[in-house]
C-alpha cells in the first residue's frame, strides 16, 4: 500500500542475510524470527535486537541496515514516510 504520504511494505530476510543501507523515516513490527538492526549514527546503542511483536522506530536522517544472523527467516512489515 502507498500514497505520497506513506508506504506500508511487508517483507522477508532469508537466513543469515542483510539489507542495503536506509536512511528514511520508519517504524517496523517484526512478525516471526530475529531481526538485527544496526544504527551507526545513533547514540549510545547502535546494535537491536528484535523479536516476533516488537516494534521499532526510526527517525529521517539515521542510516540503518537490517541483520538476519540466524537459521530462519525473519520477516517484518514496515511503514515509510517521507520526511516532512
Amino acid at each position: 500500500m502507498a500514497n505520497e504520504q506513506a508506504s506500508a511494505i511487508e517483507r522477508a530476510l532469508p537466513k543469515a542475510t542483510r539489507s542495503g543501507f536506509a536512511s528514511a523515516i520508519r517504524c517496523l513490527y517484526v512478525v516471526s524470527g530475529t531481526l538485527n538492526i544496526h544504527v551507526p549514527e545513533a547514540e549510545g546503542q547502535v546494535w537491536f535486537e528484535l523479536n516476533p511483536r516488537d516494534g521499532f522506530y526510526i527517525p529521517a536522517g539515521f542510516d540503518h541496515q537490517y541483520y538476519n544472523m540466524s537459521e530462519d527467516k525473519a520477516e517484518f512489515v514496515f511503514g515509510v514516510a517521507p520526511d516532512f
